[in-house]
């Protein structure tokens, strides 16, 4: 008896529906049939963005996201550690005061460093306070084919550090105020024009208020904490800036944050005035894309001066959270993760 092609379409259709809808129902057990894989499809109980918490079941229903158990009853997961652990890699490009060649030498006006970086950021509990700690560190490799500098065939290594404590705002629940304390440190091997190794640290702080649910003003600042001398040439002893800045953080109905600022430094600095750019967007429950933009702006002439006194950074990569926290139902972020990011060559700027 012979089988048409018909009757096999039909058969392997119904199939993958029904394993389909095994699948699914595995997955998502327990779950009323309002919740899909989307955090902004719950049932009006579990409404991230407007924190409502009408029409909510007799009995609350749970889904497993990550290692976060999710309720109608609770809109976010705290989680352990691990749950609040944010690793990345990505490119990284900058040019800071190392790249300074005072006239009339003043093609260094054209360098810059480029390469790889990695690092993770997480955040722990403090007893049962709500203010938490942070800690993180990042890695990077740059100029992996070397430079036309005093050590030509050595690339550039980079590490910083951040260490601190923070509190995050629940603008669904009414607490409106976040705010920041970090210190950082940042080691640098093979450290611009001179192949110098640099010691420098920071304070670094922030303080925001909530709006509304989508959008968070405020301000953030670095003081520095010790100089170097041991880099030569005629810019030594370096520090970090001193910087302050406003800044407006913007949430997307997706789940994806932008944080936008502006601000001076200190008028005994080579800057003068800076802008940055920082934004997460996620690509489900687990990575997100992200990418780091800041331009500082000397006040000397725009020329062979100016051109060497301008310092940037551009950063873009991958990050993965452990706890399944790449979405943000508000501004106020994912209840657990680390407030402030771990610095980078944007947000500790290099001035003599």
């Amino acid at each position: 008896m012979g089988i048409s092609s018909r009757r096999i379409t039909a058969g392997l259709a119904a199939a993958l529906v029904i394993l389909g809808s095994s699948a699914h129902a595995q997955t998502y057990a327990g779950t009323n049939s309002a919740d899909t894989n989307s955090y902004y499809s719950q049932p009006e109980s579990n409404n991230f963005l407007t924190g409502s918490n009408d029409k909510q079941p007799a009995a609350a229903t749970a889904q497993t996201i990550g290692n976060c158990n999710w309720s109608d009853t609770c809109a976010t997961c705290l989680g352990d550690w691990r749950d609040n652990t944010v690793v990345w890699a990505g490119a990284d490009a900058y040019k800071s005061l190392g790249d300074f060649n005072p006239p009339p030498r003043t093609s260094a006006g054209f360098m810059d460093s480029a390469g790889i970086v990695g690092g993770f950021n997480t955040g722990f509990r403090l007893g049962d306070s709500n203010i938490r700690g942070q800690v993180g560190a990042s890695y990077g490799i740059y100029d992996l084919k070397g430079r036309d500098t005093f050590s030509a065939a050595s690339s550039e290594q980079q590490t910083f550090i951040t260490a601190g404590v923070y509190k995050r705002s629940d603008i669904s629940n009414g607490d409106r105020i976040s705010w920041g304390a970090v210190y950082d440190q940042f080691f640098g091997h093979q450290w611009g024009l001179f192949a110098s190794e640099v010691y420098l640290s920071q304070f670094r702080g922030i303080l925001g208020y909530a709006i509304n649910e989508c959008n968070e003003i405020g301000v953030w600042g670095a003081v520095h904490t010790n100089t170097d001398n041991s880099v030569t040439g005629q810019f030594s002893p370096i520090r970090a800036m001193n910087q302050a800045n406003v800044y407006w953080r913007h949430n997307f109905e997706m789940g994806a944050q932008t944080f936008a600022y502006l601000g001076v430094v200190d008028p005994a600095d080579v800057a003068s005035w800076l802008v940055g750019f920082n934004a997460q967007a996620p690509l489900n429950d687990f990575t997100s894309l992200y990418t780091n933009i800041t331009f500082a702006f000397p006040g000397s002439h725009t020329g062979p001066v100016g051109s060497n006194e301008l310092e940037w950074n551009i950063g873009a990569g991958l990050a993965y959270y452990l706890g399944g926290k790449a979405v943000s139902p508000t501004v106020s972020g994912q209840r657990g993760l680390p407030l402030l990011p771990v610095a980078n060559n944007g947000s500790l700027l290099i001035t003599n």
